[in-house]
């Protein structure tokens, strides 16, 4: 990984890289055309500010220390998008939109993995109230593992219901990770 800080005008001359993630002086580049075109794009659109993926021939000084690098392959490495759907999101959505989550839960956006995950989530994060019905009705779901999700997310809260619903998939659930799942979270009662 490098990051590529500072374009002088006309080509690329010496930049600030960070090799593998350690710090180094300014260095030598050599880029082949193509490449300084994105180099340049991308520092443009990003305020001389870029993180890129080079992969290319190093040349060390007698020390080992990087001082020059022949590129042969660069591409723009993207920040990811905090608001794509993931465990960080989720864990984020339960303090600052507990609703967006719940509805996250019941509206068939998440593929069976988030879904998961969402489940587990809101179950530790959110309020009983909040949460119940969208597990409960989550132990119907056709895939196991979102069943498993939502006894996980249920173990938290309290109820004749969930008792009951965790009671059944323990005894007669075709799964048996959710058979599972539903006895230990049932023995934590």
């Amino acid at each position: 990984m490098v990051d590529v800080g500072g374009l002088p005008q006309g080509r690329l001359g010496k930049v600030r890289i960070t090799p593998d993630g350690i710090p180094g002086d300014p260095v030598e580049i050599e880029f082949q055309a193509d490449d300084e075109r994105l180099v340049t794009e991308a520092l443009h659109q990003h305020n001389n500010r870029v993180r890129l993926r080079v992969r290319g021939h190093a040349e060390l000084d007698e020390r080992g220390r990087l001082k020059r690098f022949i590129a042969k392959r660069v591409r723009e490495v993207r920040a990811p998008d905090p608001d794509a759907f993931s465990e960080a999101y989720f864990e984020r959505l339960t303090t600052e939109n507990p609703t967006r989550l719940v509805e996250l839960l019941l509206s068939g956006e998440l593929e069976p993995t988030l879904l998961t995950f969402a489940a587990e989530i809101a179950g530790r994060g959110l309020a009983s109230e909040q949460v119940i019905v969208p597990l409960l009705r989550l132990l119907k779901h056709e895939r196991a593992v979102v069943r498993e999700g939502a006894i996980y997310g249920l173990r938290d809260h309290m109820g004749n219901e969930i008792t009951a619903a965790l009671r059944l998939l323990a005894e007669s659930d075709e799964s048996a990770g959710v058979r599972a799942a539903a006895k230990g979270a049932l023995k934590s009662r």
